[in-house]
């Protein structure tokens, strides 16, 4: 079983840096796009796909970067409240919040399937490329979320009192 567990923290770790990578890679592209399209703009050559294709990259880098916050515990925090807590009252916030979390992102993913597949006909403007393909960056990241939450949620639950409620999530 301990074999298993490992096999599967090191594919969850592969799978973090894939996604870091993937992000990286999209946001390259639309300051790219966003750059050209200025300076031909300038130019006057506007170059009107540029919107467009920033703005699915955009869908994608801000859904899989919220799920590289949630892992790495980046998410926007109380800390003035939290930080007056004992130890044991964090750790019970901490493990209310995520299995909050959880429930949440189960909803967005129920319902970002469903708004893909009607999103399937409709198209960028410039481009003849279904608009499904942003909104599926929902669902397609609450994926990785259920997997982050589940990993910090386990990771907060096995950490000793003695650790102060701090967790050791993410794979950087």
């Amino acid at each position: 079983m301990e074999r298993f567990i490992t096999r599967l923290s090191k594919a969850y770790d592969k799978l973090c840096k894939a996604e870091m990578v993937f992000c990286c890679i999209l946001f390259f592209t639309i300051v790219s796009l966003v750059f050209v399209s200025a300076i031909l703009r300038k130019f006057n050559t506007p170059v009107s796909w540029t919107v467009d294709i920033s703005q699915l990259c955009f869908a994608w880098t801000a859904f899989f970067g919220a799920d590289i916050a949630l892992r790495k515990g980046s998410l926007v925090g109380v800390d003035i409240v939290t930080m007056r807590m004992t130890p044991k009252i964090k750790k019970i916030c901490k493990i209310l919040t995520y299995i909050f979390m959880f429930f949440f992102v189960i909803i967005l993913l129920r319902y970002g399937f469903p708004l893909a597949i009607k999103n399937w006909n409709r198209s960028f403007q410039t481009l003849s490329v279904s608009y499904s393909f942003v909104t599926l960056s929902l669902p397609c990241a609450s994926i990785f979320m259920i997997m982050s939450i589940i990993h910090n949620l386990s990771t907060v639950i096995s950490s000793s009192d003695e650790d102060k409620g701090e967790e050791k999530c993410g794979c950087y």
